[in-house]
């Protein structure tokens, strides 16, 4: 699935689009406004370091929820990439193991 805007392109991974799946539908419409937000302001994620060096990570809880949601992503070359999404419960140690088997 992919996106654009005037300056960059959204691309959101196999693994991230499953994990929206599985999402209740409120919820998934909320993403879908974060989103939008991360493709207007690519900085808005926190940069993380270490073992998660130059993943960003933007959070929010969606109306009417009582967890926060994590969006993981990397910015290169005008391409915003989603990692992975989901709540914020054993999210950063899912993040790591994502990012071992893809690089």
């Amino acid at each position: 699935m992919k996106r654009f805007s005037e300056n960059y392109e959204l691309r959101i991974a196999s693994k991230a689009r499953k994990q929206i799946k599985k999402l209740p539908s409120k919820i998934q419409k909320a993403i879908d406004q974060e989103l939008d937000i991360i493709i207007s302001n690519p900085e808005i994620g926190e940069l993380k370091h270490d073992d998660l060096a130059g993943i960003r990570i933007h959070k929010f809880k969606p109306p009417s929820h009582k967890e926060e949601i994590l969006i993981g992503y990397e910015i290169y070359d005008k391409v915003i990439a989603i990692l992975t999404i989901g709540h914020h419960e054993r999210y950063y140690n899912r993040l790591k193991i994502y990012l071992r088997t893809q690089r």
